[in-house]
């Protein structure tokens, strides 16, 4: 039977050595951060990369939104449409609803594996500070969460402008 002495296992102090040689590891960019922009980080090649799942997600959505349909090379369905939503039935009765179901579906057959929770629409007034004259502003909040990745709530605001 062999035999080994406690003191050869290291001391705290190289504990602290290896734990800081852990934190410099860096993981690898999962995907490209949009909009695009030149890497000014030190972790990127050429553009800002996204290095959490969470960021990758929240990006994917938002571009999911934003979205028109036949906007998509090679995918006429993808998107949501909510400019051409906007700009025809902003004033219909019902409009939320006819934009949370798009929003629902589009989300619901492209990323699957996000849970809508809430869901906010807000028109500005057309006279309001920071809108351009003949335009109205609409906000839309929608909050998610990811069941899989054990997340809190997160939110992502949509600004759309609308000439009329």
């Amino acid at each position: 039977m062999a035999k080994f002495s406690f003191k050869s296992v290291g001391t705290i102090h190289d504990h602290e050595k290896f734990k800081e040689e852990v934190e410099k590891v860096t993981l690898p960019p999962i995907g490209i951060k949009t909009p695009l922009e030149l890497s000014n980080d030190g972790r990127s090649s050429l553009f800002n990369m996204n290095f959490e799942l969470r960021d990758q997600i929240h990006d994917n959505l938002r571009n999911l939104l934003l979205t028109n349909r036949g906007e998509r090379l090679g995918r006429p369905d993808f998107g949501t449409g909510l400019r051409e939503l906007t700009f025809e039935m902003i004033n219909s009765p019902g409009y939320e609803q006819i934009v949370m179901t798009e929003i629902k579906t589009t989300v619901g057959k492209y990323m699957p594996f996000v849970s809508l929770q809430t869901f906010g629409i807000e028109k500005v007034d057309i006279h309001s500070k920071g809108v351009p004259a003949g335009m109205s502003k609409l906000e839309i909040t929608v909050e998610y969460r990811v069941e899989n990745l054990s997340s809190v709530n997160k939110a992502l605001e949509i600004v759309l402008y609308i000439g009329g």
